[in-house]
């Protein structure tokens, strides 16, 4: 199969904090340009990565799921994050087509609180994949 684009699934998690986001009065302008650019980023990759880039990197706190975080350039004020996961061909998953699929988890700002937030995402970012895989099991949309 060839794979032209990247397809991106979000959580209804994911959806809410978005659509908070980008309503702020102090930075949603600049926010939603930013997060237009990192989910083009995911859209524009043709599989999931190999290796690290400046705006794609481990989780390294995930342990039980590879989480990706995708970052954007410095912004005075906004350090957005998308965490996302890359189902591999051995993950027991369905999604709506036949090709292959980023999971947009959560996003956060991380600019108020640094990286100490990392250790939290890998725990919310591996129990909202859990739940991802229970409810399309439930639903019938795993073999």
């Amino acid at each position: 199969m060839i794979v032209v684009a990247m397809r991106v699934v979000e959580t209804s998690g994911y959806t809410r904090w978005r659509a908070r986001t980008v309503s702020d009065q102090q930075h949603g302008e600049e926010a939603e340009v930013l997060l237009l650019a990192m989910e083009q980023r995911l859209v524009s990759l043709w599989a999931a990565p190999l290796e690290e880039t400046a705006m794609l990197r481990r989780v390294v706190q995930a342990r039980r799921h590879e989480l990706w975080r995708v970052s954007h350039p410095y912004r005075r004020g906004l350090a957005l994050r998308i965490i996302c996961f890359f189902p591999d061909e051995g993950t027991v998953c369905f999604f709506p087509d036949e090709g292959t699929v980023v999971l947009a988890l959560m996003g956060f700002n991380k600019h108020p609180v640094g990286d100490s937030w990392y250790s939290r995402v890998a725990q919310e970012g591996q129990a909202i994949v859990d739940q991802y895989l229970r409810e399309q099991q439930q639903a019938g949309g795993a073999p």
